[in-house]
């Protein structure tokens, strides 16, 4: 079956008998120099609605200098919508994109690919701009940072990049605080262990390390990693209430190792959180609420991804934005303390 031929401008103008210059005036909704009068206006439109035409948005990108459309990059190696933190994240931005006109392109993971394709990829003028999840360090990043493309960083601040994040060191403090209500004197922290540290999480660590010390509370520092491979008979020494040292409560760093941890105390017989209170960070949620619900500070990913979409567009209008924009959290107490 033959494929039917787009119309084109000249189609339009044929049918119209105008200029094609006299169509893309009266389809633009503009005359500039064109002078067309109302009735020439009203047969342009009819033809293009008899013949179906629809402009060539590419083109109307480059006359424009833009082409509403926003990226999305993370540079962790991995797009899966179906992980909370990034289902999150994305159903923000797009709710974003859609109250203010703009379409969304999810950049892909690009592995195997260089620096400086990937770069290109994001600079090619696809979009006319980039909400950006990664690492501080990672090379890409001061690429962008220094490249023409207006670029929202999240999650992790970047430094010459307006950037949109959560309370860290509030979390911290709120987690802390709670600790000392329900009378915990020594606690466990778990934190990224020999994963490459992120500025969010070294200022939640370091907070909540402050804080502690402050109330008096003893803490022990687990590298996540430790946490797989962590002896069982090691794990039951630390909470087991055989001495007046041992410690009662675990914070972890996100809610996904505070659930690989209440995993391993339900496997151990470990009783929770009768002997062993656990504290997460992110609030996201997942099927195991149904049947205990994890106390964690709950962190307002969404609007993140909501924030700097509005921030985005306010750079794209040529508006001054804040370096860092700072959103705040709360402590969501469940049955796991």
């Amino acid at each position: 079956m033959e494929r039917k031929r787009a119309t084109t401008l000249r189609d339009v103008a044929e049918r119209a008998g105008v200029s094609k210059m006299a169509v893309s005036a009266a389809l633009a909704g503009y005359s500039g120099s064109v002078r067309l009068s109302e009735a020439t206006k009203a047969r342009i439109l009819e033809a293009a609605n008899d013949l179906g035409y629809t402009p060539n948005e590419v083109a109307r990108s480059l006359r424009r200098q833009r082409t509403d459309i926003i990226a999305l990059y993370c540079g962790y190696g991995y797009l899966n919508a179906r992980l909370p933190f990034l289902s999150e994240i994305i159903g923000g931005v797009q709710e974003a994109c859609d109250v203010y006109h703009k379409d969304l392109l999810l950049h892909g993971v690009f592995r195997g690919q260089s620096v400086e394709d990937i770069h290109l990829a994001c600079v090619s003028g696809k979009t006319d701009g980039l909400i950006l999840n990664a690492d501080a360090h990672d090379p890409l990043v001061q690429k962008l940072a220094q490249s023409h493309l207006p670029v929202i960083a999240i999650i992790d601040p970047i430094e010459g990049l307006p950037s949109v994040c959560v309370n860290d060191v509030q979390g911290a403090q709120l987690t802390v605080e709670y600790l000392l209500l329900k009378g915990h004197q020594h606690v466990l922290y778990f934190t990224r262990g020999n994963l490459p540290a992120l500025v969010s999480v070294e200022r939640r660590r370091n907070a909540f390390f402050k804080a502690a010390q402050d109330a008096s509370i003893t803490v022990t520092e687990c590298g996540y990693t430790d946490l797989a491979e962590m002896d069982a008979d090691l794990l039951l020494s630390l909470i087991r209430p055989v001495a007046s040292n041992s410690h009662t409560a675990a914070v972890c760093w996100n809610d996904a190792v505070a659930y690989e941890l209440l995993t391993k105390c339900v496997n151990l017989g470990i009783r929770v959180p009768t002997d062993l209170a656990i504290i997460g960070f992110d609030g996201l949620g997942t099927q195991i609420d149904s049947v205990m619900q994890l106390t964690s500070v709950k962190a307002p990913w969404a609007q993140v991804a909501r924030t700097a979409v509005a921030l985005l567009t306010a750079q794209l209008a040529g508006e001054s934005v804040p370096e860092e924009t700072v959103l705040p959290v709360e402590l969501l107490v469940g049955s796991t303390t």
